[in-house]
C-alpha cells in the first residue's frame, strides 16, 4: 500500500515537471510568435512610412477637421513648409487656400466624414513664399488605430495648365489669322475679280 501511494507520488510529481515543461513551452511558442508578429508589424509599417515619405506625390495625412497630422517630402516641397510647420495647423490656418476653393474644400471634407473620397478636385494653393501653384487633390478615408482620418494625395498640374492655356491661346491666334485671311480675300471674289467662272492658264 505504501509503495503504491509512494508511486503514485512519483508519478504525479513526473507529470506535474511534465505539464510545468509544456506550460513553459507553450508560453515560450506564444511570446516568440507575438514578437514575431509585432516584428512583421513593425517592419510593414516602416515600409509603407518610407512609400508615404518618397510618393513623388504630395501626401497628408489630416483629421476630420483637416488639421495635418502628417505629411511626406513632396507635400513640404509643394507647399514651401516643412512637416513641422504643418502638423497641427490646418489648409485655412496656413492660408493654402484662395476665397474661391474654400467652399470646395468644406464639400470634401463633409463628404469625408461621411465616409466618402474625394477628386481629383482642382485647387489652386498659395505657398509659403506666395507663389502659387494648381494641384489636383484626392481625398480617402482611412482607419489608423481606429480612429478615421483622412490620406489626401496632391498632384501639381501647373505645367499641365499652362501648357493647356498656350493651346487654347495658339488656337485661338490662328483662329483669328484665318479669319482676317477670309476678310482680306472676301472682297476680291465678290467684286468679280476672280470669279468662280474664271479660267487660270498658265502664261506661254
Amino acid at each position: 500500500m505504501v509503495k503504491d501511494e509512494n508511486k503514485t507520488k512519483v508519478e504525479l510529481i513526473k507529470e506535474l515537471k511534465f505539464l510545468r515543461e509544456e506550460w513553459k513551452k507553450g508560453v515560450f511558442k506564444d511570446i516568440t510568435e507575438r514578437k514575431q508578429a509585432e516584428e512583421e508589424l513593425k517592419n510593414s509599417e516602416e515600409r509603407l512610412k518610407i512609400l508615404f515619405d518618397y510618393a513623388p506625390d504630395a501626401c497628408y495625412i489630416s483629421d476630420l477637421k483637416g488639421n495635418f497630422i502628417d505629411g511626406n517630402k513632396a507635400a513640404e516641397r509643394l507647399t514651401g513648409y516643412k512637416k513641422e510647420e504643418l502638423i497641427g495647423k490646418s489648409f485655412l490656418k496656413l492660408n493654402l487656400l484662395s476665397l474661391a476653393d474654400i467652399p470646395k474644400a468644406a464639400k470634401a471634407l463633409t463628404k469625408n466624414i461621411m465616409g466618402k473620397p474625394t477628386g481629383p478636385d482642382e485647387f489652386v494653393l498659395n505657398r509659403k513664399d506666395n507663389s502659387k501653384v494648381t494641384v489636383e487633390i484626392s481625398t480617402y478615408p482611412v482607419k489608423i488605430k481606429g480612429k478615421i482620418l483622412v490620406l489626401g494625395i496632391a498632384r501639381d498640374i501647373t505645367a499641365r495648365k499652362q501648357t493647356e492655356e498656350e493651346i487654347k491661346s495658339a488656337a485661338v491666334k490662328w483662329q483669328t489669322t484665318f479669319d482676317a485671311m477670309n476678310d482680306a480675300v472676301s472682297p476680291h471674289f465678290r467684286s468679280g475679280g476672280c470669279g468662280r467662272g474664271d479660267v487660270f492658264s498658265p502664261t506661254l
